[in-house]
């Protein structure tokens, strides 16, 4: 029998380890981001509805693009340069992610001033993933955080993309 506690520990462990296959560690990865996530978007949504990001004007192929191919390649270029300037002031690890985390945040929360709420969880999973693969490659870094980013926008612009077409 499984207990739950040990398997999330597990799961959570996991995001810490570069020797797994890519493709098991961004499974695991996005376990331990979408739930959290999800659970944070709706409790934001219901906080402040209307004072999200707006992706109304944006044609479908543009938002598709723009959301898990462009915003996923720029923020992870912009990062590795920011784990660069971090690194001149503090070398820890956790110390490094959090402050990722609270950058990435505090930048997203300048285009809408809750979405940095919403967007916290999941850039403190894309910080991790950074570092714990920078660990073996820069390209390794680059490659699993852009396409983790990328998966995980892939959730809310099948949402997006639904509500237009269900409205």
């Amino acid at each position: 029998m499984i207990r739950l506690p040990s398997a999330l520990a597990a799961l959570w462990r996991s995001l810490f380890d570069n020797t797994q296959h890519p493709a098991r560690y961004l499974t695991r990865a996005l376990l331990v981001d979408l739930p959290v996530t999800l659970t944070i978007g709706v409790l934001v949504y219901l906080v402040a509805p209307a004072h999200g990001p707006d992706f109304s004007k944006q044609s479908l192929p543009a938002l598709l693009f723009g959301l898990c191919v462009l915003s996923p390649v720029v923020e992870t270029l912009m990062m590795t340069l920011l784990f660069f300037v971090l690194r001149l002031v503090v070398r820890r690890f956790t110390h490094l992610a959090m402050l990722s985390t609270f950058c990435w945040a505090g930048l997203h929360s300048l285009s809408a001033p809750v979405w940095g709420l919403a967007v916290f969880w999941p850039f403190l999973i894309l910080s991790i993933c950074y570092l714990t693969w920078e660990a073996k490659s820069r390209r390794h870094a680059i490659y699993l955080t852009a396409l983790l980013h990328a998966c995980h926008n892939l959730l809310p612009a099948i949402a997006i993309i639904a509500g237009r077409y269900l409205s």
